[in-house]
């Protein structure tokens, strides 16, 4: 894995992959595509919007670099949105 981060925020994470082919999973495989928000709060908006919208995802989870929610678009890529707070064992 290599990831490149521009001062303004944009992050660009590159993974090598066994298996490439998106999968429609939304457990603890690698995600194709992330987006990152700004907080906590904000990802469980998105977790009450996608469930709002009646949109297939995961709950908010511990993850790599913070908190994460996967989500499956129709095509089966599977995106994740994902916050770089630090998780503290008061979190888990």
């Amino acid at each position: 894995m290599i990831m490149l981060e521009h001062p303004e925020g944009m992050v660009l994470c590159l993974h090598t992959a066994p298996d490439p082919a998106p999968r429609r999973e939304l457990g603890n495989s690698v995600a194709l595509l992330s987006f990152r928000v700004a907080s906590r709060a904000d990802l469980t908006a998105w977790d009450r919007r996608l469930t709002g919208l009646g949109v297939e995802h995961s709950s908010p989870h511990p993850a790599h670099l913070g908190w994460a929610l996967n989500v499956a678009d129709p095509s089966g890529l599977r995106i994740q949105l994902h916050t770089r707070e630090t998780i503290t064992a008061d979190d888990a």
